[in-house]
């Protein structure tokens, strides 16, 4: 039987124990295989460290910020984002 495969997911807004923490931690008590990218503005956020992969984005508010996203997707081959703070613009301003 071949190797499972990882559903690789990507979480923004993972910081102080916000939403984006919540589903991090939900993901890692899934039954299902899931492999977390856990993203936020704040290099000090626990689920940077405790994630399959953490990554320090601009904030949501930032031009830079959707670019930066889109790409951290393709850079490790995100399946599913899931937006973990309330303000972020992940529709490109609509």
């Amino acid at each position: 039987m071949g190797a499972l495969t990882r559903t690789r997911v990507m979480v923004t807004g993972t910081g102080q124990l916000g939403v984006g923490e919540g589903i991090v931690q939900c993901l890692d008590m899934a039954p299902a295989n899931y492999s977390v990218v856990a993203a936020n503005s704040n290099f000090h956020s626990a689920s940077l460290f405790s994630s399959d992969v953490g990554l320090v984005l601009p904030g949501a508010h930032e031009t830079s910020y959707l670019g930066r996203v889109l790409q951290a997707c393709a850079d490790y081959g995100v399946e599913f984002l899931v937006p973990g703070a309330a303000e972020a613009p992940l529709c490109g301003g609509c």
